[in-house]
C-alpha cells in the first residue's frame, strides 16, 4: 500500500510540474504574441508613411537566397 502512496504522490509531483511549465509556456507564447504585433504594427507604419513595403522585400530576398543555392 505504501508503494501505491508514494507512487500516487509521485504522480502528482509531476502534475504540478507539468502544470507549472505549461503556465511558462503559455506566458512566453503571450509575450510572442505581443512581439508579433508589435511587428506587425511597425511594418504598416513602414508601409503607410515611409513607403516601405517590408514583406515585399523580405519576400524577394528569400527567392533569390533560394536561386543562388
Amino acid at each position: 500500500m505504501k508503494k501505491k502512496d508514494s507512487k500516487e504522490i509521485n504522480e502528482q509531483e509531476e502534475i504540478k510540474k507539468l502544470e507549472k511549465r505549461l503556465k511558462e509556456l503559455e506566458e512566453q507564447a503571450k509575450v510572442l504574441d505581443i512581439k508579433l504585433m508589435f511587428l506587425d504594427k511597425m511594418i504598416e507604419i513602414a508601409d503607410e508613411k515611409y513607403n516601405i513595403d517590408i514583406k515585399n522585400q523580405y519576400k524577394e530576398s528569400q527567392h533569390s537566397e533560394k536561386k543562388k543555392k
